[in-house]
């Protein structure tokens, strides 16, 4: 199994995908909610410490060939990811929530939800650049599909430095955390 740790440039999304997250359409949202969209991604930029690593092997570690399996058919290798955007997102995010700054809150939730996703993604993206002759499956995560959430337990076990924990119900903190599995199909001729 190899480990490839990530130190990425904070994720930031674009404003009309934190409008869109929120639940305003960018072509509806008017000018005080781009500002708001455009407010939370300045306290984020402020506040996010990013980091993700992935696991990379032929054999899934046995709790967690049965979760994936279905999804990994015909790979020949397969892939687990924990990225982060660190605590200080959820202190970020509760001290707004406290200050009874409910808009500013909700604008900020979907912000780092967002840049979540985008730093999952961008890992995805980059390390399909870095295998030659393989293209990458889907990500899939535990609560997808076929996959059962009590898989989570056993991902966040295989990043023990990461500073992220999961709760008998399967949440995890920091909350803006993501897991992901996929695999490496051979690309054809």
């Amino acid at each position: 199994m190899t480990r490839t740790v990530f130190r990425p440039d904070p994720p930031l999304p674009l404003p009309a995908r934190v409008l869109w997250r929120a639940g305003t359409p960018p072509s509806r949202a008017g000018e005080n909610m781009e500002k708001r969209a455009a407010e939370a991604l300045e306290l984020l930029a402020k506040v996010v410490n990013p980091s993700a690593q992935a696991l990379t092997g032929l054999i899934l570690p046995g709790k967690l060939e049965d979760a994936f399996k279905e999804h990994l058919r015909g790979s020949v290798s397969w892939t687990i990811l924990m990225a982060t955007l660190g605590g200080e997102t959820d202190e970020c995010l509760k001290r707004l929530q406290m200050g009874g700054e409910h808009l500013a809150a909700h604008m900020f939730n979907a912000a780092a939800s967002e840049a979540v996703e985008l730093l999952a993604g961008n890992v995805h993206l980059r390390m399909a650049a870095d295998m030659q002759g393989m293209n990458p499956t889907a990500r899939f995560a535990p609560g997808y599909g076929s996959v059962p959430l009590s898989a989570q337990k056993n991902l966040v076990e295989l990043f023990p430095g990461m500073g992220v924990e999961c709760t008998d119900s399967f949440y995890m903190t920091p909350s803006k955390t993501m897991t992901a599995v996929w695999g490496w199909m051979r690309q054809k001729d």
